[in-house]
């Protein structure tokens, strides 16, 4: 399953118009990636096949328990138009991606990618790092 997840992380991080953060800079996610023309179709129909249906999708009010999710607590919570998906793995790891998008400049997207619990920190480091490293890009430093 972490490969599957591996490979949304590099379609994204490879995007043309995307801007990934360096892990160090990150507050709420294990990977933050501004897409600036928001999310192509590729990219979309591979967060529908890993994850499925979103337990939040834009346009609507978060439920009690995607509010309470300690996935959605750990992103700081949701408003109605945010996406999230939610995807449990083998063992007690949650992976996920959320799609913020901007209002100050319609059309960006932040799309939060991580794994929650299960997963040590480190082994997450190392694979951001390796995706960070294959994809130098537009890399933001940490300010």
């Amino acid at each position: 399953m972490t490969v599957e997840f591996r490979r949304i992380v590099d379609h994204f991080a490879n995007e043309a118009e995307a801007v990934v953060r360096d892990e160090d800079s990150i507050r709420r996610s294990s990977m933050e990636i501004e897409l600036l023309n928001g999310v192509d179709e590729e990219g979309g129909q591979m967060l529908h096949r890993f994850f499925g249906e979103p337990v939040k999708s834009s346009g609507s009010p978060a439920e009690a328990d995607v509010i309470n999710n300690p996935v959605v607590k750990q992103l700081g919570g949701v408003y109605v138009d945010q996406t999230v998906y939610i995807r449990r793995g083998e063992d007690k790891e949650c992976f996920y991606a959320a799609l913020w998008p901007w209002h100050i400049r319609p059309g960006i997207v932040t799309l939060h990618l991580g794994v929650h619990d299960g997963m040590q920190n480190r082994d997450m480091k190392r694979m951001l790092s390796d995706c960070l490293e294959e994809n130098p890009k537009q890399v933001r430093e940490s300010a």
